[in-house]
């Protein structure tokens, strides 16, 4: 159980560092995080409290069943999440260099935009 744990905590530090540094404005960031947190717990206590049948004991095959699936879907979720904000950063990137080739300044069109500016760029 150890090893479980130890391999386990290292996830949350992780995803709250992605997730803080992916939203740009401190509204959005804080909301967007709360979100993570409260969603997080919520769901935790929810299905852990209804996965673990007392008439499966001591196997509990629903309970590690359903903890595979969550878990594999975190990794294609993950993996979706690297693809689709790479997409962005190279579209950010491509309007970056043609607002330059027009001579265009961006800072200024656009420095309220937060995380939709395009100078802001994604954490992978």
């Amino acid at each position: 159980m150890f090893f479980v744990a130890g391999g386990t905590f290292p996830c949350t530090p992780a995803i709250v560092a992605w997730l803080s540094n992916n939203l740009a404005g401190q509204w959005k960031r804080a909301t967007g995080m709360a979100l993570e947190f409260t969603i997080g717990n919520m769901m935790g206590g929810v299905i852990g409290s209804n996965i673990y049948l007392a008439n499966e004991k001591p196997n509990y095959s629903t309970a590690y069943n359903c903890e595979a699936a969550f878990v594999g879907l975190g990794i294609v979720v993950a993996i979706v999440q690297v693809v689709s904000l790479r997409m962005k950063n190279a579209g950010k990137e491509k309007r970056v260099r043609s607002a330059e080739e027009e001579g265009r300044d961006l800072d200024a069109e656009c420095k309220d935009l937060g995380d939709k500016n395009p100078h802001f760029r994604y954490t992978l």
